[in-house]
């Protein structure tokens, strides 16, 4: 059996992701002319095989992948507003924390004030989110027990903002 090879497109969208998660916080601008269309969805072909099992929220369109319920996905999709959903998703174990799924997140229209700690930061970062406080505060009881936790792939506009499940985020 053969794996499928990225095309460039999805080559470069993948490293931009990558790039995000690296730089937490520091928006990443993709390219224009990559992933026309519908940004999450480009961002999802990239990244996760075709058979990965996606959950996605009931009001937004689905992403491609095997759908399955939240605490079964390897990757939620859902918005910035969504604490309830944010504590269905599982992260893993003390000895599996890459079973932890990752949450790929379409902005609200609320911005909250943020300040970002932890490794790939050389200082403090203040930032805005397009979440809520209360999605942020179940994103962060979910990354309260390292190395468990969450990854978040923030969409924001044609950019996304890497939120590792090791970064700490403070309200400013």
């Amino acid at each position: 059996m053969t794996t499928p090879r990225l095309s460039a497109i999805d080559h470069i969208l993948f490293r931009t992701v990558v790039s995000a998660l690296a730089e937490p916080g520091l928006p990443c601008a993709v390219p224009q002319g990559l992933g026309e269309g519908r940004l999450a969805e480009a961002i999802a072909r990239a990244i996760w095989e075709p058979t990965t099992p996606v959950w996605t929220a009931p009001d937004l369109e689905a992403l491609p992948g095997s759908p399955v319920g939240a605490a079964d996905a390897a990757v939620l999709y859902t918005t910035g507003d969504d604490a309830a959903r944010l504590g269905l998703a599982t992260i893993g174990t003390t000895t599996t924390p890459e079973l932890a799924a990752t949450v790929l997140v379409e902005p609200v229209d609320v911005h909250t004030a943020v300040v970002l700690d932890g490794p790939g930061l050389p200082t403090v970062r203040r930032t805005i989110l397009p979440m809520t406080v209360e999605a942020i505060v179940q994103r962060n009881r979910r990354c309260a027990f390292p190395p468990m936790g969450l990854d978040l792939i923030v969409i924001q506009g044609r950019s996304v903002m890497g939120l590792p499940r090791t970064t700490r985020i403070a309200f400013a």
